[in-house]
């Protein structure tokens, strides 16, 4: 592991979620971080990364003056339960944010 990617996991706990590198494949890497944690914890870590990746899905639709884009259409689906392609999009624009912002 390279120091970046140690920075961007400790940020990512610092954040109060699990943290995650994209391995193969990354929900059993994210799998195995919630069944770590006891009941509580689990359902926390889950709430704050869902609120994570929807601040990430409104900035981006933000940035283009308010329009919705196609990716946060992909994201915010009205599906109860998001696709595999949802989760993989949801995934990066979290660690995207991590990558970007420095604070």
């Amino acid at each position: 592991m390279n120091p970046n990617q140690i920075l961007l996991c400790i940020r990512m706990l610092e954040a109060g979620i699990v943290p995650f590198n994209g391995g193969h494949p990354p929900r059993d890497e994210i799998r195995r971080g919630l069944n770590s944690l006891d009941d509580e914890e689990n359902r926390k870590v889950r709430r704050k990364y869902r609120k994570l990746w929807r601040k990430a899905a409104k900035t981006e639709r933000d940035l283009f003056s308010g329009e919705v884009t196609p990716t946060y259409t992909r994201l915010c689906s009205p599906n109860a339960e998001p696709s595999s392609f949802q989760r993989q999009l949801r995934r990066a624009l979290v660690k995207s944010k991590f990558v970007r912002d420095p604070d």
